[in-house]
């Protein structure tokens, strides 16, 4: 559980050095991918959930490793409608493999009878989702963009409590 944490404090957290053309990610995405991966591996035969991702994470840290890639050597294509579709399907596959992180934490909760706080994983994944969403749409009105932004961080911060929380109880259990 620990690695799935780690990893998506990878993927939330953005901290980015711009130099030119070229973006330096300092918590890059695809480590934190490779990271829930290998959380996802751990924890896979103790919840279906984890299972079902197991496949996309991998397909998310590879297609995150070309991303960071590119952005490293100023190649990001500025084709805005590449961009966009980029942009989609990685906000698309990220929030699918959060979702079903939370699935197979509430199957291990149910498995363990542990408390690992999914009913409240779950509620951050719901405001997470809409204001990613909203924030990605409203990116083309600067204010509303700015303000689920915002909103989005606030839930992402709230969606990593949560997993800490779940990952110091099953660290506690054994």
């Amino acid at each position: 559980m620990s690695r799935i944490f780690w990893g998506f404090l990878f993927v939330m957290i953005h901290i980015n050095i711009t130099a030119g053309n070229s973006v330096i990610q300092i918590l890059p995405n695809f480590i934190g991918f490779f990271l829930i991966l290998s959380g996802v591996d751990a924890l896979k035969d103790l919840a279906p959930g984890f299972e079902k991702i197991r496949g996309w994470v991998f397909l998310m840290a590879l297609l995150e490793t070309v991303v960071w890639l590119f952005s490293l050597v100023g190649l990001f294509p500025t084709n805005r409608p590449v961009t966009v579709i980029t942009s989609i399907v990685l906000l698309a596959l990220s929030l699918y493999i959060q979702y079903y992180t939370v699935v197979g934490i509430r199957e291990m909760e149910e498995a363990k009878r542990l408390d690992l706080s999914s009913a409240r994983l779950f509620s951050m994944w719901k405001i997470t989702a809409v204001c990613s969403v909203i924030s990605y749409i409203g990116s083309f009105l600067n204010w509303l963009g700015a303000i689920f932004i915002i909103l989005s961080v606030v839930a992402d911060l709230a969606f990593l409590y949560y997993l800490w929380q779940a990952k110091t109880v099953c660290e506690q259990a054994g």
